[in-house]
């Protein structure tokens, strides 16, 4: 099974609410089972720009999923929720 993360970054969302996302990503991450022939997982930040922080073979452990989730960090711009869909349809999944 292939799961990308869509974490919203915008400026709509607070500092917290983002920390609150990565803790829940993680705890998700946790209850997968992530191997190459088992879940792999992508991560993605989402505003008005789509920022790739992981693609789904980058990391084939739960360790490398929750420490590529580190990495999480505000940007600015609008929510667009279609980009992210878009992206993760067109590039994440080819």
């Amino acid at each position: 099974m292939d799961i990308v993360f869509a974490i919203d970054s915008s400026e709509n969302i607070a500092d917290s609410d983002l920390e609150l996302q990565a803790a829940f990503f993680k705890k998700l991450a946790a209850a997968m089972d992530v191997q190459p022939e088992g879940t792999r997982v992508g991560a993605l930040q989402y505003s008005d720009q789509i920022q790739e922080m992981f693609d789904l073979v980058e990391y084939d452990t739960l360790d490398g999923v929750q420490k590529g989730l580190q990495a999480l960090g505000m940007t600015a711009g609008g929510t667009r929720v279609d980009l992210a869909l878009r992206h993760i349809l067109t590039r994440s999944f080819r």
